[in-house]
């Protein structure tokens, strides 16, 4: 933890003052790997897509990789900030780009697209049931008849193997960063606490981030009470075989029923 006392570091909102950060943080991210299985299950449920949208976009390393592939592509995050590395990152790459700063839980676009993504856990940050069904509403309504919505989970067995005791120390680009993370069993929280230390003003910031992390029986129950899903898949960790609670990371490929 930086040295300055706790009065002198300023909380901020998540992912505003990481986002600088934020790839080279996750460069132990195989985005190749993720790209080429995603591809794989559009492939399968939906092939040759003319539109997609990514929710939680954050810096469209996604996102980059179908430009060129999917005609129009568009990106949602709540931080401004993520969405400015998205838009360096894409600019001149796509024929058709849209990125805005929203919210999941409640938005609305204006036309309809045929596939719509939500990766690396980003739908834990929906931190209850009625979070998780109001993301799933909003997905509905943008979606076209037979549309295909991608997401997946981080379970209860990948917190408590890795992250129940996690920390990191590290400098990028000038910024000194400490990352701590625990697992709340109590909540079904995973927290990820950030200190950042820039070094050459001596600012020092504050983010922190929870998730919440849910059974598989508790997202079913949410797809399937609003009946206006197919669930066409629950997949464990980057294959075709069954997710369970066993899984460290379960995909679901849900379709928008007609009528």
């Amino acid at each position: 933890m930086p040295s300055k006392s706790q009065e002198s570091v300023k909380h901020v909102s998540v992912y505003s003052h990481i986002a600088p950060l934020y790839d080279y943080m996750m460069r132990h991210v195989n985005y190749v790997q993720w790209y080429r299985y995603i591809d794989s299950l559009l492939n399968a449920y939906a092939p040759n897509p003319r539109s997609l949208l990514e929710l939680a976009c954050g810096t469209g390393k996604m996102l980059e990789k179908f430009a060129g592939q999917v005609p129009v592509l568009m990106g949602l995050d709540r931080s401004f900030e993520m969405l400015q590395g998205a838009r360096q990152r894409l600019s001149g790459k796509c024929d058709h780009l849209l990125l805005w700063n929203g919210d999941m839980r409640q938005f609305a676009i204006q036309i309809e697209v045929q596939v719509v993504l939500c990766l690396y856990d980003s739908i834990n940050y929906c931190m209850s049931e009625d979070e998780l069904t109001a993301t799933l509403d909003s997905v509905h309504v943008c979606l076209q008849d037979g549309g295909i919505f991608i997401f997946d989970i981080c379970t209860r067995r990948t917190c408590k193997n890795y992250f129940r005791s996690l920390h990191e120390v590290d400098t990028f680009a000038g910024t000194e960063f400490v990352r701590r993370g625990r697992y709340d069993d109590k909540n079904d929280w995973q927290i990820n606490e950030f200190w950042l230390n820039q070094q050459e003003t001596g600012s020092q910031y504050f983010e922190r981030h929870v998730q919440k992390i849910y059974s598989l029986r508790a997202v079913k129950k949410s797809i399937t009470r609003s009946q206006k899903w197919d669930i066409l898949g629950v997949y464990n960790n980057f294959t075709r075989r069954p997710g369970s609670e066993r899984s460290f990371r379960v995909h679901f490929v849900l379709q928008k029923r007609t009528g």
